[in-house]
């Protein structure tokens, strides 16, 4: 398994797991399939590394097929004496990858 920050060529895995997460577990993120589904790759593509920001981003968990399974959106907190704090939030992993 590999995890890493997502980049600008997993936008359309991304996009995909993003739009079956919001499927499959809808009650789970403040988002709709219905509103997302809409949204271009640009779109998605802002939210990966958003302004290429080296420390906030999507990680992506990729299986020993590289096929991407999982994701979790971090960001960090950008005041000098907080810059030790970070948020994580959005999680979500294919269901036959969870254990």
């Amino acid at each position: 398994m590999e995890i890493r920050f997502l980049t600008s060529q997993d936008i359309v895995v991304y996009r995909e797991l993003r739009l079956f997460a919001l499927r499959e577990s809808p009650t789970a993120f403040g988002s709709s399939y219905q509103q997302e589904s809409c949204f271009s790759l640009t779109d998605f593509a802002a939210r990966l590394r958003p302004d290429d920001d080296s420390v906030n981003g999507i990680f992506g968990a990729f299986d020993d097929t590289d096929k991407l399974i999982g994701m979790l959106d971090f960001s960090r907190e950008s005041r000098l004496k907080r810059t030790h704090i970070g948020s994580l939030w959005s999680m979500y992993v294919l269901p036959e990858s969870r254990r």
